[in-house]
């Protein structure tokens, strides 16, 4: 059994009984191991789903929006549909009513309203990755350009630009999906008063598939606590809480 009183500073005790000797030495920990497939992939041997053909096989390609708020007007994918190696082409046009799930949250699969940059405007299928690239740039299409909110903060604000909703099974009033909810334990500050350091930075993202404030490649605020620091949801577009990371 562990000594009373607290720990020393800088131990970790276990509560509980010392288990027996293993009588052997350990096969896996503390030794250095080869991957199985470490030779394969450094010698460039290894094959991926990208390296398979199969028969009948299409390659698909997705048109996204450069813009990180703005609306569908006109969208023309007739020439890419004509161009010869191509079998599907998929849009607005052809596609209302459908849906994709992303982390389980329904979202129309092409929209007529953009949410975010980078969010799937149009989609061809075609027989070689050359001939898709090929009908992306056959496609025309018209944007009309909205005010974006490009980081959570900005999104929270009252006069903020109105963020799409995404989860269309959960309509919201606002930018924020949910309430967020905090959750305490410990004393952080004196967590932070004890720590031998204490680092302090801001991070920005450089891509994503679309955050509270609708921007693929805007500033992010991504936040780090340490044990027992309240924090908030995320989940869902809620937006995130301090971006000041210490550890």
């Amino acid at each position: 059994m562990s000594p009373a009183g607290p720990p020393p500073r800088g131990r970790l005790l276990v509560h509980g009984e010392v288990p027996p000797p293993l009588g052997r030495e350990l096969s896996v920990i503390g030794r250095s191991i080869d991957r199985r497939d470490a030779l394969d992939k450094v010698t460039g041997a290894a094959i991926y789903s990208s390296d398979m053909t199969l028969p009948g096989m299409l390659h698909a390609k997705i048109l996204r929006s450069p813009h990180a708020h703005a609306r569908i007007v006109r969208i023309d994918t007739r020439r890419a549909a004509a161009l010869p190696g191509v079998h599907a082409v998929l849009s607005l046009e052809n596609t209302r009513g459908w849906h994709t799930y992303w982390y389980m949250i329904a979202q129309p699969a092409f929209p007529e309203e953009i949410a975010y940059a980078g969010q799937e405007v149009a989609l061809v299928a075609a027989e070689t990755v050359d001939i898709a690239v090929q009908a992306l740039g056959l496609i025309e299409v018209e944007y009309e350009v909205r005010p974006a909110a490009l980081t959570p903060r900005e999104a929270m604000k009252a006069d903020a630009p109105r963020v799409p909703v995404l989860d269309v099974e959960r309509p919201r009033e606002g930018n924020v999906q949910q309430p967020v909810y905090l959750r305490a334990r410990g004393d952080v500050e004196r967590g932070l008063a004890e720590a031998d350091v204490v680092s302090e930075s801001r991070f920005s993202r450089l891509q994503g598939r679309g955050a509270a404030g609708g921007a693929l490649r805007g500033p992010a605020r991504h936040a780090g606590w340490p044990a027992g620091a309240p924090r908030a949801n995320p989940a869902r577009g809620v937006p995130e809480p301090p971006a000041t990371l210490r550890g």
